[in-house]
């Protein structure tokens, strides 16, 4: 009986080693994104990226931090952080992935609209679709309507209660989950 368990095992472990080559081997969870220059794109957060060494941070939109949560129309707690982070990734991987600088923050990143071959415009995508708000100087921003659309119809982080990622921001500084 005994020897009959530790071959089950065996079997089970060489299993999950064949399945991990396989995923690996077809790229399934590693699989880089690249521009339209041929640039590695590494997405940070829902509104921050690389493509190569130049740092961009998405024109017009502020996502939620990467380790924020949000809370459903229910009361529990989402990832709101992740899925905008996920969203811009997914949106970046598509063919003609690019950004074009606009200006440069206190940070030194390039404040730049993004875009693809089918998505002229990635931020604004962002805010229609709820997973970040707009973002201006002032109360000016180039989405505020996409963004009252997005509330109106409660998609993404309109769909309960979030704080806005500049207050979450202010009360988790960089080391605290952020």
């Amino acid at each position: 009986m005994r020897r009959l368990r530790s071959t089950i095992y065996l079997l089970i472990l060489f299993a999950l080693l064949i399945a991990y080559a396989w995923i690996e081997r077809i790229g399934i969870g590693t699989q880089e994104i690249r521009a339209a220059n041929g640039e590695r794109v590494d997405v940070r957060d829902g509104d921050t990226l690389l493509i190569g060494a130049t740092k961009f941070r998405v024109y017009g939109i502020d996502a939620p931090e990467l380790h924020q949560n949000c809370t459903d129309a229910t009361g529990r707690s989402w990832p709101c952080g992740v899925a905008a982070t996920d969203r811009l990734k997914a949106l970046m991987a598509a063919p003609g992935a690019g950004c074009t600088p606009r200006a440069r923050d206190r940070f030194a990143r390039e404040i730049a609209t993004c875009r693809t071959d089918a998505v002229p415009d990635i931020g604004r995508v962002m805010v229609s679709e709820g997973l970040a708000v707009a973002f201006g100087v002032g109360e000016e921003s180039d989405y505020l309507g996409e963004e009252a659309a997005a509330e109106a119809a409660k998609r993404g982080l309109w769909q309960g209660h979030f704080e806005r990622p500049r207050a979450w921001r202010d009360a988790h500084p960089r080391g605290e989950g952020n």
